[in-house]
């Protein structure tokens, strides 16, 4: 929507924000603001996400999205002896003349954007990621201070204490057998065990472990949490 708007004749703001309600005034994760329910020149829209409701202020969407650059700037830029600036704003090749008018439609900031997310998922789509999750301590940017509500509800938001949870009714601590003998062998007075799943068995009876506790698998032994922490 924010595309077409910058697209068609005479688009605006407040054009959009309409177009935003009446598209999507049946989706309940989508409203409008109090205030600008009240006063119609306040354009704002509310959109909850995952962590709580966010209002967003449409002023300025248009033109901020239209990007539009005078053609004499970029001419002066491309002219210029700076390499840095050479690479960023080439002359046109074999005496090609600049378009006076672009493709708006692939000169939008929403259009690069979309653009760059999707070469970033097909570069993710082509590796395996490991993602790291990002706790915000406090919301004043203040060092050494750590707002305990925030931080939980970022916690539960992101799924973590859930995860947590799923982790510990599970067998999250997991050693080979090789690991797991070499590791613990020396509490069993010298025995001599194979590094199979017999051998991992024998040494889980001699220390006594729990058989609900420390599974045998395949190629590992499994081991609830705390069985670990209590052989070591």
């Amino acid at each position: 929507l924010l595309q077409e708007e910058c697209v068609v004749p005479n688009g605006s703001d407040q054009s959009l924000l309409e177009k935003l309600l009446t598209t999507h005034s049946s989706n309940p994760v989508f409203a409008r603001s109090k205030q600008s329910a009240r006063n119609t020149t306040i354009a704002h829209f509310s959109v909850v996400h995952y962590a709580g409701k966010v209002q967003y202020n449409i002023d300025g969407w248009v033109e901020k999205n239209k990007d539009a650059v005078e053609r004499s700037g970029l001419d002066v830029l491309s002219e210029s002896k700076k390499p840095i600036l050479q690479a960023l704003f080439p002359k046109p090749k074999n005496g090609a003349v600049r378009p006076r008018k672009p493709s708006l439609c692939a000169s939008t900031v929403s259009h690069m954007y979309k653009e760059q997310l999707l070469n970033l998922l097909e570069t993710l789509n082509t590796t395996r990621a490991q993602f790291i999750r990002c706790i915000s301590p406090n919301d004043h940017r203040q060092p050494g201070f750590i707002d305990s509500h925030l931080v939980l509800h970022q916690l539960r938001c992101n799924g973590v204490l859930e995860g947590v949870r799923i982790c510990r009714q599970g067998y999250p601590n997991r050693l080979p057998f090789d690991e797991f003998i070499n590791r613990y062998k020396l509490l069993s007075s010298g025995g001599q065990f194979e590094a199979d799943s017999e051998g991992a068995s024998q040494l889980c009876r001699i220390l006594k472990l729990d058989p609900a506790r420390a599974q045998i698998g395949t190629t590992k032994v499994f081991c609830k949490v705390g069985v670990i922490s209590q052989v070591s």
